[in-house]
């Protein structure tokens, strides 16, 4: 088991993450006890908080939950060999069980929404930059194919048009992943909790206290953190300083397939939708888009906020009613 100041510790190396309230000897609301664990998933640390009135409840619940993540992971990951994700882009073709071929089907509407801000076929870019090129003339003949008009998703069969093309979901999938991990633990019951995969956050009901989920981003350039009062939807948070290519890091590992490069206006994007998944992809697409573009996108429900590279922040209309 790990420790409390551990499990807090590791918890807080992550983007954004719930601060989980101090409940030894606290008042509980409706008797309500807590369950979590801290695990490994998704090449990060993957934390979920459970309160409710049976312990027991509580406790497989979670494990439940880790038992979604652990089913979920090997599909969409491309650094398995044997996905169907690594199968597609070794053969151009795949028959994709039906959670690969939904979340297909979503980045589709995902790229048109955000005018193809959100695109993952930037792949073969990636894999210039990861092999320790950071020519920029390689890395836009290879963001050339991020086509997405030749990507097809026909019921479960998905296929490349173009010879060359790859598929990563690594700005989708972990939010698709915490989302059925909330659905387990909602199947078993619960009701309130909160999942937190290195910054990929979702969150519902209250604490064990009855007080809402704060979940604290991280200031991307150091100083105060934000600090968010939630008690639904998922919260993803984007960043051009987490992985950076070349001695003069001219990229990041978001890329901009319109501009041939990585996007450089903005430090951070941080973005809140109904699921964990959709804030993913969002955080990520306003991260290329920027605030003039980005806010655009979010309709009903969503909210945003951008903190530009010389420190400014954006936020879209509601913000404000987020923060704790």
């Amino acid at each position: 088991m790990i420790s409390r100041r551990r499990f807090l510790g590791l918890a807080a190396t992550a983007a954004a993450g719930c601060l989980v309230p101090a409940f030894a000897g606290a008042e509980r609301l409706d008797g309500r006890v807590v369950a979590q664990q801290l695990r490994t998933g998704m090449g990060t640390f993957v934390a979920v908080v459970a309160a409710d009135a049976s312990r027991d409840r509580a406790e497989e619940a979670v494990g439940l939950a880790f038992r979604a993540m652990e089913s979920l992971e090997p599909i969409f990951s491309r650094f398995n060999p044997a996905s169907p994700v690594s199968v597609l882009n070794e053969r151009s073709r795949v028959d994709a069980p039906p959670e690969l071929a939904d979340l297909a089907g979503r980045c589709h509407d995902l790229h048109a929404r955000t005018a193809g801000a959100f695109n993952p076929l930037v792949l073969p870019a990636q894999r210039v930059l990861e092999s320790g090129s950071d020519d920029p003339g390689a890395v836009r003949e290879a963001l050339a194919l991020a086509d997405m008009n030749g990507f097809s998703v026909r019921g479960r069969e998905l296929r490349f048009e173009k010879s060359g093309m790859g598929l990563t979901l690594d700005g989708a999938a972990k939010g698709v992943i915490v989302d059925r991990m909330a659905e387990a633990l909602e199947r078993a019951g619960v009701s309130n909790y909160c999942v937190n995969a290195g910054g990929d956050v979702r969150v519902s009901g209250r604490t064990e206290r009855g007080e809402p989920w704060l979940v604290a981003v991280e200031n991307p350039l150091g100083g105060r953190r934000e600090i968010l009062a939630l008690t639904s939807g998922g919260l993803a948070t984007s960043g051009g300083y987490e992985v950076s290519y070349g001695p003069e890091e001219l990229f990041h590992h978001i890329l901009d397939p319109a501009r041939g490069g990585s996007p450089r206006g903005q430090a951070q994007a941080t973005a809140h939708a109904p699921t964990c998944g959709e804030a993913d992809a969002l955080a990520t697409a306003l991260l290329v888009g920027g605030p003039r573009r980005g806010l655009e996108w979010l309709g009903p429900g969503r909210h945003a906020r951008l903190v530009s590279r010389d420190g400014g922040a954006i936020a879209s209309p509601g913000w404000n009613t987020l923060r704790g």
